[in-house]
């Protein structure tokens, strides 16, 4: 599986970095260990570490597009400079709900996601996120899965590359 930790952590820092203070993390329940859990609280502690004024609030949306969607209000509501999405799904579930809304990606709120996924690098704004490599993850299982039928012991492997993809729905907010 990827390093959800530290997915979160390269998110968390790089908002940061950009001065976003007030951030809604829209994602999933806590009992999905890696999403839920991991690159949360990952994405948390990176973006509070030196950054006494952060606030991190977190909507659950399920991983659908319609559930993002739905629950567009409730993290406007909490009136954040920027939007983490778990995944880059929900990312576009939410891209949507604010272009209906006239809210301006990223001039008004920036957006990112995780994933990669190839369809957020055609939506408009492109949506910052973090790609994995769902190839090489297919492979290593199949590997693994195949070792296992032999006899032998699956191991534990999180070392998969992680890409940053910085695109169009983030902004820095350093000097406002």
């Amino acid at each position: 599986k990827i390093n959800d930790e530290l997915a979160g952590r390269m998110m968390g820092e790089y908002l940061r970095q950009k001065g976003h203070r007030r951030v809604v993390f829209a994602g999933v329940t806590e009992a999905d260990c890696a999403v839920g859990r991991e690159r949360r609280l990952g994405f948390v502690e990176a973006f509070a570490k030196g950054n006494p004024a952060a606030e991190v609030f977190f909507v659950e949306t399920g991983f659908s597009f319609a559930g993002a969607y739905d629950k567009g209000a409730e993290i406007v509501a909490f009136g954040p400079t920027a939007v983490v999405c778990a995944t880059d799904n929900i990312g576009l579930g939410l891209l949507r709900y604010l272009h209906e809304l006239g809210v301006r990606v990223p001039a008004d709120i920036s957006l990112a996601g995780f994933g990669g996924y190839e369809v957020g690098a055609v939506s408009y704004p492109a949506l910052t996120t973090i790609a994995f490599n769902y190839e090489m993850i297919g492979m290593k299982t199949a590997q693994g899965m195949l070792d296992l039928l032999d006899g032998q012991e699956m191991t534990s492997n999180n070392d998969l590359p992680l890409v940053f993809i910085e695109r169009e729905s983030v902004r820095a907010l350093e000097g406002e």
